[in-house]
């Protein structure tokens, strides 16, 4: 959950890389299929975690789900949870490893945003985060379905450290003290001297070291336009647009042949990351490659669809296969 809250970094995941930390845990995070739900279908989880430079972000995130709705809540990259809190229990943690593994750079450049997506078929996803200030993100996801996962955080910066802490009374000139509690300094300076390990009255602490140079751009190897300078991507990455080819008997377009013969359903693909064949209206996942033999009785449509590597472009090629009637002395192949 909570897609609702900030996706975790993985390298098999560059594309969510670096998009604004609740962006990325939030996107798709809450929806419901066909399974069983349990009547009490809502949580809450509190979440504190430091940035890998001291910075601290806490809030509060709540799932909900209507009592009338049933399925399983599903988490961001379908990962399945079976109940409210055990969706709020992982939005949580997703929350807090991907703040331990950031910096509050990072964290303070999220943009408000809103985005529509559909992690599962049928179930829209509609995923906006706020700025009410600069200190405070405020994150509402909601399922065409009725479920819902909202968050608000706030981001507090590491305290300055102060190497001078006042002390108090009057400690005499260094030694065993005098009147009250006042410091002794373990190595006094002499009277018209200076000492460098104390800082003069109306002095500064040194400065914070200066936040890293955020390169925004796509970040995707794989992609046309890849900046190998970016640390962040915007989501600009442009593929090469898949082809494809698909034939029967090593015919494309329309093929005639006998009744209950076999038939060599062959395809292939450039540039494509994932594939599905489609038998008329019968869908199966395949790879970019492959073939099959089949004995047909009937017209059949085998179409290829293969979407690029970053699933942004589908292409599609079909073959229709005519099956001819037997004449009525001839013999049927079994």
């Amino acid at each position: 959950m909570t897609n609702m809250i900030f996706s975790l970094a993985n390298k098999k995941r560059q594309f969510f890389k670096g998009i604004i930390i609740l962006f990325v845990l939030v996107s798709g995070l809450i929806f419901v299929n066909n399974n069983a739900l349990a009547q009490n279908a809502s949580a809450s989880r509190t979440v504190t975690a430091q940035t890998s430079d001291g910075a601290t972000v806490s809030g509060t995130i709540t799932v909900s789900v209507p009592v009338s709705q049933t399925g399983n809540v599903v988490l961001n990259f379908l990962n399945a949870a079976s109940s409210a809190s055990q969706a709020a229990d992982t939005g949580a943690k997703m929350v807090s490893d991907y703040v331990s593994s950031s910096n509050s750079s990072t964290v303070k450049n999220i943009q408000s945003k809103t985005t529509v997506s559909t992690p599962i078929p049928g179930h829209r996803v509609t995923t906006t985060v706020s700025r009410p200030n600069s200190n405070t993100i405020e994150v509402n996801e909601d399922c065409v379905n009725g479920a819902s996962a909202k968050g608000t955080f706030t981001i507090k910066d590491k305290p300055a450290s102060n190497s001078n802490p006042s002390g108090g009374g009057d400690g005499g000139n260094g030694g065993n003290g005098g009147n009250g509690g006042g410091n002794v300094n373990p190595n006094p300076t002499p009277s018209g001297g200076s000492n460098p390990d104390v800082i003069p009255s109306g002095g500064s602490n040194p400065a914070p070291a200066p936040a890293p140079v955020i390169n925004r751009g796509c970040t995707d190897s794989r992609a046309i336009n890849y900046n190998p300078n970016a640390n962040q991507d915007d989501g600009s990455c442009i593929y090469k647009k898949p082809t494809v080819i698909i034939t029967a008997n090593g015919y494309s377009g329309t093929v005639t042949v006998r009744h209950n013969s076999k038939v060599r359903i062959a395809w292939s693909s450039t540039n494509a990351g994932s594939c599905s064949l489609w038998r008329d209206s019968l869908k199966k996942a395949v790879g970019v490659k492959g073939e099959e033999i089949v004995s047909l009785t009937k017209d059949t449509t085998y179409t290829i669809k293969c979407s690029d590597v970053g699933g942004k472009q589908e292409v599609s090629k079909a073959v229709k296969v005519i099956v001819k009637a037997p004449e009525w002395n001839e013999v049927v192949p079994q």
